[in-house]
């Protein structure tokens, strides 16, 4: 038997999950760059988070932490009201308690009246 008939007939090492994976992600990096494929990220089609609900335009801002309470409650109140128009009576939210910035116990609610058009 010559050399290299002994080198084939010997057991391969054994290896672990781990080194297999990371050997398996390697073929696969390699792979990604060679038909120059991004290897993740980037602009999809259906990627990003989906809206729930009605779909408006959203803005951020900053407000006191002692608001925050108050200002869920009147967005929950606008979304329960958004289908009443001009032929309901105005709605009035329950008290919403609160505390004032400069520590003052007070109750706040909201009412949503319809614009009624003269004709």
């Amino acid at each position: 038997m010559n050399e290299h008939d002994e080198r084939s007939s010997k057991p391969l090492p054994a290896i672990s999950a781990e080194e297999e994976a990371r050997i398996l992600k390697r073929m696969a990096r390699i792979r990604a760059e060679q038909e120059g494929k991004p290897l993740h990220g980037g602009q999809r089609a259906g990627a990003g988070r989906h809206p729930k609900g009605l779909v408006s335009a959203k803005k951020v801002m900053r407000v006191p932490e002692a608001y925050e309470g108050v200002i869920r409650a009147l967005i929950t109140h606008l979304d329960a009201t958004s289908q009443y128009g001009r032929h309901y009576d105005p709605i009035c939210s329950e008290p919403v308690f609160f505390r004032s910035l400069h520590d003052q116990a007070q109750f706040v609610s909201f009412t949503v009246a319809p614009l009624r058009m003269k004709v």
